[in-house]
């Protein structure tokens, strides 16, 4: 790990690594009047400071309010593959310390096809409108994504003209679920296609699950490969939240720069 760059580390790795990198080292804070003093742990760990590593680059510490994670995804078969996959994902995103509300087949089968001004989905956009990050789960059906699934991302379009557009800045973890690995690579590619042109963040690892060997069911997956992919997921989704709220937080907070004295 370079100097400076503490952002995937267990708090306490953090607070040790800010001690040895950071205080030992005379950083100083200046806020938005100008004023100048030496920075503490508590300015990079709670306050949502920018800071610069001793390679030069400058960096955003991770914020601690608890994200909200929003899951999206299943089939009309209850107790799906994919159902099994987002709830796992979703599960480490619940680890990491998120609030997660996942829309499953149930939910999803039971609204409408999308129509500009559609009631039905209500619950779905204003959970969406709320979160701070987003997990898409899809079967591969003929190379794609599901038409089941297409129809709930089509509800979004209700955000059009939110303050934050579509998913404007928002991770989004991706999972697609298939009996092959041609359709699963697809369906992941369709999914990333999907959040680029909603304006989102898709996470650095899609998660592309082959389920013809049944490793899915009763809440745990039986492939500790796949397993990892799936947390992966859930822990990107709110690693990248985090560091958008610092970013954010740092504003807020008139923290304009930091650097050593």
């Amino acid at each position: 790990m370079a100097p400076g760059n503490f952002g995937w580390a267990p708090r306490r790795d953090r607070t040790r690594l800010l001690r040895g990198w950071t205080l030992g080292r005379g950083w100083s804070i200046r806020d938005a009047q100008g004023a100048e003093r030496q920075a503490d742990t508590s300015d990079l760990l709670d306050l949502g400071a920018a800071y610069r590593g001793t390679d030069g680059r400058q960096r955003i510490k991770m914020s601690h309010r608890r994200p909200f994670v929003v899951g999206i995804g299943g089939t009309t078969e209850v107790g799906s593959s994919t159902e099994h996959a987002l709830r796992l994902a979703l599960a480490a995103a619940e680890t990491s310390g998120a609030e997660t509300r996942m829309f499953d087949g149930a939910e999803l089968s039971a609204l409408p096809h999308y129509r500009k001004g559609a009631q039905g989905g209500q619950a779905l956009v204003d959970a969406v409108r709320r979160a701070d990050g987003v997990i898409l789960a899809s079967p591969g059906y003929h190379g794609s994504i599901s038409g089941l699934v297409k129809n709930a991302i089509d509800y979004l379009e209700e955000t059009a003209k939110d303050e934050r557009v579509y998913l404007d800045g928002v991770p989004v973890g991706l999972i697609a679920t298939a009996y092959g690995w041609q359709a699963g690579g697809n369906t992941v590619a369709t999914l990333r296609s999907i959040a680029h042109a909603l304006r989102a963040w898709p996470t650095p690892l899609g998660a592309c699950i082959n389920v013809s060997g049944r490793i899915l069911h009763d809440g745990v997956c039986d492939d500790a490969y796949a397993a990892l992919q799936l947390a992966l997921v859930g822990r990107q989704v709110v690693q990248f939240v985090r560091m958008r709220l610092g970013a954010e937080a740092a504003i807020a907070n008139g923290v304009s720069a930091v650097g050593p004295v």
